[in-house]
């Protein structure tokens, strides 16, 4: 897994920012600290592709988690 330092300061893997469409047919990965999007360029395709998917399942698996603790 990469890691990653935001400008702010955030350091973390990069699979734990927040994936967002960018617009264009292109997705980044937002801090959760500041927001800046990373939009990966430059990154090889699959890369990008994997850390993406990652990062949905990352928070596809933390929401699930917080809507079971509300029951």
């Amino acid at each position: 897994m990469t890691r990653d330092v935001c400008f702010c300061g955030w350091r973390g893997e990069m699979a734990d920012r927040e994936p967002i469409y960018a617009g264009d047919g292109e997705w980044g990965l937002l801090c959760p600290t500041c927001g800046h999007l990373d939009r990966l360029i430059g990154w090889p395709a699959s890369a990008r592709h994997w850390t993406l998917t990652e990062a949905a399942r990352r928070r596809d698996r933390l929401t699930e988690a917080q809507d079971s603790s509300l029951l």
